[in-house]
Order: C-alpha cells, then sequence, then structure tokens
C-alpha cells in the first residue's frame, strides 16, 4: 500500500482508501461544523450553510478573517482530529516514509496521553 520509492522518486504519494470516510472524515467534518456554528452564533455572524464545512468556513472567514484563524486552531484541539492524526497506520507510513522523525513523534504523542 505505500510505496516508498514512488514518494522517494515523486516527492508525494497518494494513497487511495488510507482512511475510512464514515469512521475517520466524517466525525471530523461533523465536528468543523460545530465549531463554525458556535463561533457564527457567538460572534453574531451568519455562514453559508450548505451541508458542507468548507463551504462554512469560506463564509465565515469572508466576513471575519480572525475567525477563520480560530477554527483552524480550535481543529487541532479536536478529539476527532487527534483519532485521525494518531492512527496506526498514520504512524506505520510516516515511520516507512520519513524514518526516525517520525518515531520521535510517535513516542512524543504516546508520552503526551
Amino acid at each position: 500500500m505505500i510505496d516508498k520509492n514512488k514518494f522517494e522518486d515523486d516527492g508525494f504519494l497518494i494513497v487511495r482508501n488510507f482512511f475510512s470516510v464514515t469512521e475517520d472524515i466524517v466525525p471530523l467534518q461533523d465536528d468543523i461544523q460545530r465549531i463554525i456554528h458556535l463561533l457564527a452564533g457567538h460572534h453574531k455572524v451568519s455562514y453559508k450553510k450548505t451541508g458542507n464545512w468548507f463551504d462554512g468556513y469560506l463564509s465565515l472567514s469572508a466576513q471575519k478573517r480572525e475567525l477563520g484563524s480560530i477554527v483552524y486552531d480550535a481543529v487541532k484541539q479536536l478529539a476527532s482530529f487527534h483519532r485521525l492524526i494518531i492512527k496506526r497506520e498514520v504512524i506505520q507510513a510516516l515511520t516507512l516514509l520519513m524514518g526516525g522523525g517520525a518515531w520521535r513523534c510517535k513516542k512524543w504523542l504516546r508520552n503526551s496521553n
């Protein structure tokens, strides 16, 4: 699944079906949408409600640019985001592709819990 040689040749790697849309991606998208909704209510700003979190994000940050930064910072604190980035498959892929740097990241993540 992870082709290190292709990564080294091309400088990037596309891995299809690496994340589960329903288990990994949708919970994060739902949490981001909730953040946008809460911020819009708190700052009394309307935003585009299409069901797509990115439309809401663009609409919100177009009205008050600093709210886009708040969304960005808040996402990094979400449990759904942390579950995504510390999945065993992510750590294994990073370790394969980046070597020891990813291992230090894994060790830091383990010690930060």
